[in-house]
């Protein structure tokens, strides 16, 4: 019996070379970047200053919780959305000194 990760993997491997053989300007995955927290502002600043917002009531549904971070989101303050983007060059190159491991900060 083969395993789903194992024919996950061979269809990765598969579909890298289609890619490889009909793309000229493909990328290989070795050259995209991590998925990293440290390479989306997203990770790095906004859902902690929404979920430090939203923890400070219980919130004790789905719909409560929903809600809550839609109004935090609607009501963030411009500043800091461009401090984050003002820095993210920066993280990037945190995570290239890191060699696309995690930075701390």
């Amino acid at each position: 019996m083969v395993s789903s990760r194992t024919r996950l993997a061979q269809k990765s491997r598969e579909t890298q070379a289609w890619l490889l053989e009909n793309l000229p300007y493909h990328w290989s995955p070795d050259l995209w970047p991590p998925s990293s927290p440290d390479c989306n502002p997203f990770d790095y600043l906004f859902w902690g200053m929404v979920e430090n917002k939203t923890n400070k009531h219980a919130q004790n549904t789905l719909d409560s919780l929903r809600t809550a971070i839609v109004v935090e989101f609607a009501n963030m303050k411009k500043d800091p959305v461009a401090k984050a983007c003002g820095r993210f060059r920066h993280h990037l190159e945190m995570v290239v000194v890191a060699d696309g491991g995690y930075i701390e900060k």
